[in-house]
């Protein structure tokens, strides 16, 4: 009868060691996870700060470039012609990143 009992009590040991283990494992998983996710946020944060710099940049170099041209003495239509471009480059890319999200997405949903 002893012989069962301690048994049954080296049984349960064993059970909450290897759960505490398995406790141990998966909150270092998670632990490793949330710092991921964190570096993840980290760079996406830093890249939106660096496109958005950039913009600024781009704005400041647009607005130069139309100063130059107009005291180059270029004409009005001309000037307007590169904007209504750059509207529809704009529209382009817009348009553009919506049709490769669907087709990631379709990807994704027929894998």
């Amino acid at each position: 009868m002893r012989d069962v009992e301690s048994n049954e009590y080296y049984h349960k040991q064993y059970q909450s060691t290897s759960a505490t283990e398995l406790e141990t494992k998966e909150h270092s998983s998670l632990t490793r996870s949330s710092q991921m996710i964190n570096e993840y946020i980290n760079s996406g944060k830093e890249t939106l700060s660096e496109l958005s710099n950039q913009k600024d940049r781009l704005k400041n170099v647009h607005k130069n470039v139309l100063t130059i041209l107009n005291s180059l003495g270029v004409s009005k239509d001309v000037i307007r012609s590169i904007e209504n471009r750059e509207n529809y480059d704009y529209l382009l890319v817009i348009f553009g990143m919506i049709f490769i999200s669907a087709v990631l997405l379709l990807i994704y949903w027929l894998r």
